[in-house]
């Protein structure tokens, strides 16, 4: 998997444009082809890491990513500390969202 990298300050006006970084921050794009399929609950999806105030994200939005916009907001973002929690409880988020699935069908 690879994970495009962009600024986290964005032209928009609604964005934290309180990042202080430098040119020397910009990152390197790495291209991801999305994973997600068109098919019921499923979207296309794309990742692009990012940082806020000084500290490296990760933010998953829908869509292509040719058609990504600056100062979009994601689906979710968020950063290693959560990003670990996630991991180490997959299989619970994987059955939870199953469970959640399997209700909107009833």
């Amino acid at each position: 998997m690879s994970i495009t990298k962009k600024h986290a300050a964005k032209k928009s006006s609604k964005s934290h444009s309180s990042d202080s970084s430098s040119e020397s921050d910009v990152p390197v794009k790495k291209k991801k082809k999305s994973d997600s399929k068109k098919s019921k609950g499923k979207e296309k999806t794309y990742v692009i890491e990012q940082k806020y105030k000084g500290t490296k994200t990760i933010a998953i939005f829908k869509g292509e990513e040719d058609d990504h916009e600056e100062g979009s907001f994601p689906v979710v973002a968020f950063g290693l500390t959560k990003a670990k929690a996630i991991i180490k409880h997959y299989d619970d988020i994987k059955a939870w969202v199953k469970s959640q699935e399997r209700d909107d069908d009833e």
